[in-house]
């Protein structure tokens, strides 16, 4: 009947049929729904090797490039030993990366493949939210003078409302850590596996260490690193895949109907990146605007 992939298993929904019809038009007997979970083939020595190794060295390589925090403006607003706020180039490099890392670039991966190009479009229209918020942002600091949001809140709607979306970021910060980390532990092992779990907390472990380390200040340099990882393995994926296959066949795959995924396109507009609003506010209005813009282009 079906078949629904994971990153370590096979789930085939397999349905018993009492008799074969007779008739174009007979309907079939089902008297038992069989489902069963094939798990694939476990990672051998070198691939353990290469996927863990990895892994260790970019948790070791990210704290020993970040830089440490020498004072409260470097550390909450990551700027510099000299006290110069950071540049828009690198905050639209961190804008790019926190958003689409991860989680993100799963669910892209997820939609192209339930949906074709029509899910790939889907997930890309839901980005246009990054410059959304800039520009919403870029409103509050230039018509109020607000200094975060936190500031806007309160002396527009009262301590009460700052507090309220306070514990709404909390929550989503909360999502935000499990959903990566439980990302990163897919690719070496089922969820309830050791593998899994024990990649997940590395992760965590090594994320943690950086940014006690750096505050703000060595979160958007590490950033930057990861900007440019992602897109050298992107270009690298492309290189192989597209010369391999039909490009037309990518581009045509997938139809623009509400039931095939186009009904997602009319739910992603929405400034969501709330997450990256302490962005909006680590350089003057216009040059964190731009960031912001830049990010969704690039």
């Amino acid at each position: 009947l079906g078949k629904k992939n994971s990153l370590c298993s096979d789930t085939f929904f397999l349905a018993e049929i009492k008799h074969p019809p007779q008739t174009a038009v007979e309907s079939l007997q089902v008297v038992g729904l069989k489902q069963i979970t094939r798990k694939r083939q476990t990672m051998n020595f070198t691939e353990a090797t290469l996927f863990w190794g990895f892994l260790v060295v970019y948790g070791v390589v990210m704290y020993v490039l970040s830089p440490k925090s020498k004072n409260a403006n470097s550390f909450y607003k990551g700027a510099d030993d000299q006290g110069n706020p950071v540049s828009q180039w690198s905050l639209t490099a961190s804008i790019f990366i926190s958003w689409i890392f991860a989680k993100s670039v799963t669910n892209a991966a997820n939609l192209g493949a339930a949906y074709g190009v029509t899910g790939g479009l889907a997930y890309a229209s839901y980005w246009l939210s990054i410059p959304v918020a800039g520009y919403i942002i870029y409103l509050i600091r230039t018509q109020t003078g607000a200094r975060s949001l936190q500031d806007f809140l309160t002396s527009r709607f009262g301590r009460l409302a700052s507090l309220a979306f306070a514990a709404a970021i909390l929550i989503r910060l909360y999502n935000e850590v499990w959903s990566n980390t439980a990302v990163v532990g897919g690719y070496f092992g089922l969820p309830g596996e050791w593998e899994y779990y024990s990649a997940a907390m590395l992760f965590t472990v090594f994320t943690l260490a950086y940014s006690l380390k750096g505050g703000l200040r060595s979160s958007i340099f590490t950033d930057v690193i990861q900007a440019f990882v992602f897109v050298f393995f992107v270009g690298a994926v492309l290189f192989l895949i597209v010369p391999a296959n039909d490009t037309s066949a990518l581009l045509t795959d997938g139809e623009f109907k509400l039931n095939a995924g186009f009904d997602l396109l009319l739910v992603v507009h929405w400034p969501s990146p709330w997450r990256l609003i302490c962005h909006g506010w680590r350089n003057v209005p216009k040059t964190a605007c731009r960031a912001f813009a830049w990010a969704r282009s690039s």
